[in-house]
């Protein structure tokens, strides 16, 4: 299962994650220092588990460059315990709301809020890749486009 930030367009929520909301996962594990061991655990597995949403727009496009909107038809629930390991599952219910990239980080500087608080590899593994993707499909001679 995965963890959306569903937008809310006139007074009802809607299954669908822009990818602007990924700076939320960065967000709550900032925030998540300030509470104790326990919720701050809480937190950040939500953080990952949102984080995990994000990445699955970059990797569901060949050039791994993520998409500006995602959508679920499910309402997605259980995270605790869920960690970004759980990457690996698959996304069979995802669908891609737009096929462009327009150059936002979130994604990016979430993993790396992730990766200094939780030390977690796979973070700075995915940031890596995220901005070798950014290289290869983005870069021109003078600028970097969408």
């Amino acid at each position: 299962e995965e963890v959306f930030k569903l937008n809310e367009e006139v007074h009802r929520l809607q299954n669908r994650m822009d990818e602007l909301a990924c700076f939320t996962p960065g967000m709550i594990a900032l925030g998540a220092s300030g509470y104790g061991p326990e919720d701050s655990r809480k937190f950040l597995s939500l953080a990952e588990e949102q984080l995990s949403s994000c990445l699955h727009c970059f990797a569901s496009l060949c050039s791994l460059l993520g998409h500006a909107i995602t959508s679920s038809s499910q309402h997605l629930q259980n995270w605790l315990g869920r960690t970004i390991s759980s990457m690996q599952d698959s996304f069979q219910d995802l669908s891609v709301g737009t096929s462009w990239n327009i150059l936002r980080p979130k994604t990016v500087e979430s993993l790396f809020y992730l990766w200094q608080w939780t030390g977690n590899k796979t973070c700075q593994e995915w940031g890596w890749n995220i901005f070798e993707a950014f290289e290869k499909n983005s870069h021109m001679e003078s600028e970097y486009v969408g």
